[in-house]
């Protein structure tokens, strides 16, 4: 069964970049058919009807028809558009992490709904948090948990006894473990507290879940996203730039 000429999908916009004089190709995540890349032409124009719809992590039900290599976006609905209360350094910056993060980890042409409305979360939050700095951890565990890639946050993942006192972040699997299966010296231990801290982050909604952490926390989960991901996400380098010296 041939799929039809035009369809319609509630879209955010991830990433964007410029085509010829006026067009602009974006790479979208969808609610109804995953993550995928559409043209918007002539959206660089200012009479355009797409202009100022389409920024970084707006929100639109959109309109689309199929093209010979990408499809088109042919109009495009404001859902949620936080884009003025992004533009502020740290907000973008964190922004474009989460942003890129999503892209980096969904597969094209996959639903993860999930992860679609954990997204439209995360952006409300760092729109509307005078400290946006703090949403990224708990939005790196989360996308973890909702991609099936989730991290056990109470028990060593090699011996699978209960976590207390001390975990130490173990990168050859990409999680927690106790000290007698990790030597701590040369590795990333947490604390009594830091761990609680650690799993208040990773907690679901209504289940004692916090944004409190500190940068030795956050720095532990960063570093076990970029070993799910097998990269460091580019955007860190600009929100890094801006850590107090």
């Amino acid at each position: 069964m041939s799929l039809p000429r035009a369809y319609r999908a509630h879209a955010i916009v991830l990433r964007g970049r410029n085509l010829g004089e006026a067009d602009r190709a974006l790479s979208l995540l969808t609610l109804e058919r995953g993550k995928l890349d559409a043209v918007a032409k002539g959206v660089r124009r200012g009479d355009s009807r797409l202009s100022g719809r389409l920024e970084l992590l707006s929100e639109v039900d959109a309109s689309f028809h199929r093209g010979r290599s990408l499809d088109v976006i042919t109009g495009a609905d404001p859902v949620t558009s936080y884009w003025q209360r992004l533009v502020t350094p740290e907000a973008f910056a964190v922004a474009s992490v989460v942003a890129e993060l999503v892209d980096a980890f969904c597969e094209p042409e996959l639903p993860v709904p999930a992860v679609y409305r954990l997204l439209r979360g995360a952006t409300a939050a760092i729109a509307g948090r005078g400290e946006a700095r703090r949403v990224l951890a708990r939005f790196e565990l989360r996308l973890l948990d909702e991609l099936g890639l989730g991290i056990p946050l109470d028990a060593c993942m090699h011996c699978q006894r209960a976590l207390a006192e001390q975990a130490v972040v173990d990168l050859s699997v990409g999680g927690l473990a106790c000290p007698s299966c990790l030597r701590p010296e040369g590795n990333t231990v947490l604390d009594a507290g830091e761990l609680v801290a650690l799993q208040h982050l990773g907690a679901p909604k209504g289940q004692g879940a916090s944004l409190r952490a500190g940068a030795k926390v956050a720095r532990a989960v960063e570093t076990l996203i970029v070993h799910h991901l097998g990269k460091t996400a580019r955007s860190l380098a600009a929100l890094d730039a801006l850590a107090p010296e």
